[in-house]
């Protein structure tokens, strides 16, 4: 429990930390979606669990309720969360867990709109992660509200939207956007070097496959590195979400231990150089 002025409190957390004895641990940042709250760790601590027995580095994984905040810093002030997730809850997190203190310790994670504040934190940010990962992130398919068609932000309401992001919500919307955020910030979050991951189902129910296919063409536009998936079949909810939830450990355990050189394709490149002149 941490209380704060920044949004309402006070606010309740969980951390989920390996066996044995740890210093200096990687530490995620795992942001649940909509309709849930912190409990959503207990619930994926068995994939967790799986993922450490098959490779995944020891990590301290943190969840904080966000009710339904899309962990932004609301356009009239009266909920703070991005500030809140940096200035209060990470310092929390360090001072009490053994976790390290640097970039290259510190990942970001999230499904839905957990998945939305991933990408328009971790872009924000560029500097503070080594790697932002969204699974079916709430995110929409053009750079201004205006030109959003209403069937792809249908689960959002009017008064959801003018809540968090003002009346008009316009104007905030699109400066929170992450596609929008790419555009601003393209050279740093390319030179940072962040490691990102996206990925949707095919027939996810909000439609937000069509969002995040046009953030991964928004990130392509601009030349920034990343991994993409759009999972044949996949939905919003279902029998497959654990399974990919997975491949989202997987690509973490790969920004945490990269892989080694390989000499045979070293081999083939140097031979097709050669060829080339």
């Amino acid at each position: 429990m941490w209380r704060t002025t920044l949004v309402p409190s006070p606010r309740y957390y969980r951390v989920l930390l390996p066996d044995g004895d740890h210093e200096e641990l990687p530490l995620l940042l795992l942001l649940h979606g909509g309709g849930s709250d912190s409990e959503y760790l207990h619930e994926v601590q068995p994939l967790i669990d799986h993922a450490w027995d098959n490779g995944l580095p020891p990590m301290a994984v943190a969840m904080v309720d966000a009710a339904r905040s899309f962990y932004l810093d609301f356009a009239d002030g009266s909920q703070k969360w991005e500030t809140y997730i940096f200035s209060e809850w990470l310092p929390e997190l360090r001072r009490n867990f053994p976790v390290g203190e640097t970039r290259e310790k510190t990942l970001i994670a999230g499904i839905s709109m957990g998945g939305y504040g991933t990408m328009r934190i971790g872009l924000h940010h560029p500097d503070a992660f080594a790697a932002m990962a969204a699974m079916e992130p709430a995110v929409m398919p053009a750079y201004e509200l205006a030109d959003v068609d209403p069937r792809n932000i249908a689960f959002q309401s009017r008064e959801i939207l003018e809540q968090r992001f003002g009346s008009p919500p316009d104007e905030y919307w699109n400066a929170s956007n992450p596609a929008n955020i790419v555009r601003a910030n393209a050279d740093a979050i390319r030179d940072s070097g962040v490691s990102i991951y996206l990925e949707v189902g095919t027939d996810d129910f909000l439609l937000l496959n069509e969002g995040t296919e046009f953030l991964h063409k928004v990130l392509l536009e601009h030349n920034i590195r990343h991994e993409y998936r759009l999972v044949l079949g996949g939905n919003h909810v279902g029998h497959n979400v654990g399974d990919r939830f997975l491949n989202l450990l997987d690509f973490l355990e790969r920004t945490l231990r990269p892989p080694v050189d390989d000499p045979v394709l070293a081999e083939i490149l140097k031979r097709i150089q050669k060829q080339r002149g």
